[in-house]
């Protein structure tokens, strides 16, 4: 059985997908490029690509400051300078009336699949999140307080944290 694969690039995120057996993968082909069309169009992000070697692909999508339903998410992307550059084995933990979540920074979880590198959490309808902590591979930790919600972040180790530009 033969795979193909097919690379797109999309603004600073890369997308990959593989199709098989190869008579599929000229179809697969032709609907990632029309998803993608339609994603530029709306001005979404693309956020994953599913699909099995025989199944339809599906492209989920989100917009980070998309309010429907009035809930709320933060997005952090984490820069290693003295840990590694891509921060994998990082944790994220935010506090926020009274509870608090986690996510680790993961390159991949199974065979042939890559984690999300930018670590996302939903906060419903708050504005802003109490306390962030970041736990470095290196042992280093930070912290945050006053976070607002709905938005991107870069968090550079040892340089804080600042509104992303993506």
């Amino acid at each position: 059985m033969r795979y193909i694969a097919f690379a797109v690039a999309l603004g600073l995120s890369l997308v990959a997908v593989s199709a098989s057996p190869a008579a599929a993968a000229d179809k697969a082909h032709q609907q990632l490029m029309a998803e993608i069309r339609m994603l530029q169009e709306q001005q979404q992000q693309l956020q994953q690509l599913v699909g099995g070697l025989a199944e339809t692909l599906k492209v989920v999508t989100s917009k980070i400051d998309d309010q429907t339903g009035g809930n709320r998410s933060v997005q952090f992307r984490l820069i290693g300078t003295q840990s590694n550059r891509d921060a994998i084995g990082a944790t994220v933990r935010i506090y926020h009336a009274g509870t608090s979540q986690s996510r680790m920074v993961r390159s991949g979880s199974s065979y042939l699949s890559q984690s999300e590198l930018p670590v996302t959490f939903g906060v419903g309808k708050r504005d802003v999140i109490d306390r962030v902590t970041i736990a470095w591979p290196n042992g280093r930790a930070e912290e945050f307080t006053k976070v607002a919600a709905g938005k991107q972040y870069d968090c550079v180790e040892g340089k804080g944290i600042s509104e992303s530009s993506r």
